[in-house]
């Protein structure tokens, strides 16, 4: 259907209540939404950090498709960008400092 996605109206509520649910139950987890002192996303809780940074932009992703205005849902897309970027940053300098 070039590039646009198509649902059937039925279907909407289903997969926006799912995901929401998805969504929330992995923010409350929090285990993606700590850096521990190694550097590693996420720390406890059940499931690597990065499996659950990848399903929480898989499931904002399909919430922002459905309505774009959910704040909630680009907060945790904006969250999950300041995480990595400072995993990133943690490994980049450590590089260094194992270098000496």
């Amino acid at each position: 259907m070039d590039g646009h996605l198509a649902l059937e109206r039925w279907a909407v509520p289903h997969l926006y209540e799912f995901a929401r649910r998805k969504v929330l139950h992995a923010r409350a987890s929090s285990c993606w939404s700590t850096i521990s002192a190694n550097g590693v996303v996420g720390g406890g809780g059940g499931g690597s950090a990065t499996t659950d940074l990848q399903s929480v932009h898989q499931w904002t992703r399909i919430l922002l498709l459905i309505n774009p205005d959910l704040l909630t849902a680009w907060n945790l897309r904006y969250t999950q960008f300041v995480l990595m970027f400072h995993v990133f940053v943690y490994i980049f300098l450590s590089s260094f400092s194992d270098e000496r």
